[in-house]
């Protein structure tokens, strides 16, 4: 958007008339270039389908406009509150604006809304990560007591363990995952990093070799060889 009136008076007209194809159109024309617009699909008729404002946010967020985004979804989510797809796309967007404290209760709302499955409980649990690892943790077992073989769910499990200090606990969580998927990057990472914690230099320079075989260029597993001294 090249002048900030122009950008102000198109949300205005946006947000007095939220279902209207010419306030939404022209929305997208002031702020999207051409060939994004280009890909927005033709609406028939007085109202913009589901799919228009949900690809309008898309291209929202992908130009960095999350306080647009944030404002189309809410006006959106006020006559489709059981729109889950939705909910998440607000919540992501609440991160990205910093929002974090209103992301994690619409992450618990999405949870409410959908039914918990390893999705949305992955993403409860990572947005409570920080602040409340044990509920995170708490939320990481119920997704895996729904999917035991969830690697993603078990490589967050590992995570959450590690920042609590429940070490032993955190290797077999590892080990579970890598039993699944012994090619597992992100898990043998984790591995090599906690074997190097624990001074079992040999047993960690097998796993980054192992890394290293997998791809040759990953700059962790380089940065971690780099960190052994070469007499050990």
């Amino acid at each position: 958007m090249q002048n900030p009136l122009n950008y102000i008076i198109l949300f205005t007209l946006f947000f007095i008339h939220p279902q209207s194809v010419f306030a939404a159109k022209t929305l997208c024309r002031g702020i999207f270039s051409v060939d994004d617009y280009a890909n927005l699909p033709n609406t028939d008729g007085d109202r913009v389908g589901d799919h228009e404002v949900l690809k309008t946010v898309l291209l929202g967020l992908k130009h960095g406009h999350f306080l647009a985004s944030s404002k189309l979804l809410e006006t959106y989510l006020s006559e489709n509150p059981h729109d889950y797809r939705a909910w998440t796309m607000l919540a992501n967007t609440y991160i990205r604006m910093g929002r974090d404290a209103d992301a994690r209760e619409l992450r618990r709302k999405i949870v409410s809304i959908e039914g918990p499955n390893t999705r949305n409980l992955n993403d409860l649990a990572s947005s409570l990560f920080h602040v409340a690892p044990r509920e995170a943790l708490l939320f990481m077992n119920r997704a895996l007591e729904m999917d035991p073989t969830d690697i993603k769910s078990l490589t967050f499990q590992a995570k959450i363990l590690l920042k609590l200090g429940q070490e032993v606990e955190a290797a077999l969580s590892i080990d579970k995952g890598l039993a699944l998927n012994p090619n597992d990057i992100v898990l043998l990472d984790m591995k090599a990093r906690f074997l190097m914690s624990k001074a079992f230099i040999d047993e960690a320079h097998k796993v980054i070799d192992l890394i290293l075989r997998i791809n040759p260029h990953d700059r962790r597993a380089l940065s971690l060889k780099a960190a052994i001294p070469p007499e050990l």
